[in-house]
């Protein structure tokens, strides 16, 4: 039995690999080969991995204590690699080294600089912050000489600045609500500067003077008259309003009664002339916008039917002079139509 004890003892000596049991049986570590092995180890891997990531750092590289990567020929600090290796597409000339750009990104380069050459074609080196109110800014106009601007909002209020008598407050020098409870839509100064047009949700267009001040009001228009031209002004919510370019004391308006009026300021029973907006077929279509030419020889309008229709502002108004009925998509609402200075290039937007 003693023999057989013995020989299983040796069999676990081997398999464990101590000759014991207790505090003597203890294994001795070497912990300095210990150290010296993983640090070996660590330098090998770090080599792999430079190799892998094609780095060169122009001499013969070598590896210091803690895996760092040194180069052989250079002792400037500058060139020591630090950090993990560059990725793939840079260079190895150091920080200024840039990533290959391809076509797309040159030509996102591109893009951007013309950009900011346009943005920089603009006065946009000093800029201030105009507080309107809480609400939306639906109308904006400013004055021939620049000295003050007129600001409108779904607020139904407009406010008038002036850049000469502001503070650093930027606060405007006067607050009204001329239209009551109906949304500001049209606000223009008048070729000389001395009137405001003021067209709003309703059926009535106001003239302001420089201050503000009331000066006139469109009259309305009885809303049971079949025939729009029998009416003394618009029955329905005005949708825009401009200025003649030549004579100031003319201006025309348009609404969803199908028409367009020229106004003159000094007679404010009644409206000078009556354009009436129809389509391809005859048929009565509303108004949405509306201006004059540079020269003020035609109107043009933009009809909610999809057209775009000019008539000679001298007349006669039966029929359109120009039109191009299928300019926009029928049913949608051309929000603004401009004119060029030569009378030869008309552009509108559909909303």
């Amino acid at each position: 039995m003693a023999e057989e004890d013995d020989a299983e003892k040796q069999t676990i000596e081997s398999v464990m690999g101590f000759s014991g049991f207790g505090k003597k049986a203890a294994m001795h570590f070497d912990v300095e080969k210990m150290f010296a092995e993983t640090r070996r180890s660590a330098q090998e891997y770090t080599q792999s991995v430079a190799i892998k990531k094609g780095v060169e750092t122009g001499g013969a590289e070598g590896v210091g204590e803690g895996g760092e990567m040194r180069s052989g020929d250079s002792s400037d600090d500058d060139d020591d690699i630090i950090g993990p290796p560059l990725p793939p597409g840079y260079g190895a000339g150091g920080s200024g080294s840039q990533p290959e750009r391809s076509e797309e990104g040159e030509s996102e380069e591109d893009d951007e600089e013309d950009n900011s050459d346009f943005l920089h074609s603009f006065p946009l080196s000093h800029e201030v912050k105009l507080e309107h109110g809480d609400k939306p800014v639906s109308a904006l106009g400013m004055d021939p000489s620049g000295a003050r601007v007129i600001s409108g909002g779904y607020d139904y209020t407009v406010r008038l600045w002036d850049f000469a008598g502001m503070d650093s407050r930027l606060k405007s020098f006067r607050s009204i609500t001329p239209c009551e409870s109906h949304r500001i839509c049209t606000l223009q100064y008048s070729i000389t500067g001395d009137a405001i047009l003021v067209a709003s949700g309703s059926a009535q267009a106001k003239v302001l003077d420089r201050d503000g001040h009331n000066k006139m009001q469109c009259p309305k228009g009885w809303q049971y008259i079949i025939d729009m031209t029998n009416t003394k002004g618009h029955v329905s919510m005005i949708n825009c309003a401009c200025w003649h370019p030549k004579i100031k004391e003319t201006f025309l308006t348009c609404s969803n009664d199908c028409t367009l009026r020229l106004w003159d300021v000094n007679e404010k029973e009644k409206q000078l002339n009556v354009i009436k907006g129809r389509d391809k077929k005859g048929r009565k279509s509303a108004i949405s916008t509306c201006t004059f030419s540079k020269d003020g020889k035609m109107i043009a309008a933009g009809l909610v039917d999809g057209s775009i229709q000019l008539w000679k502002s001298s007349g006669p108004f039966t029929r359109s002079s120009l039109h191009q009925y299928t300019a926009h998509t029928p049913g949608t609402e051309t929000s603004c139509i401009t004119m060029s200075h030569d009378n030869q290039t008309l552009v509108s937007r559909e909303r």
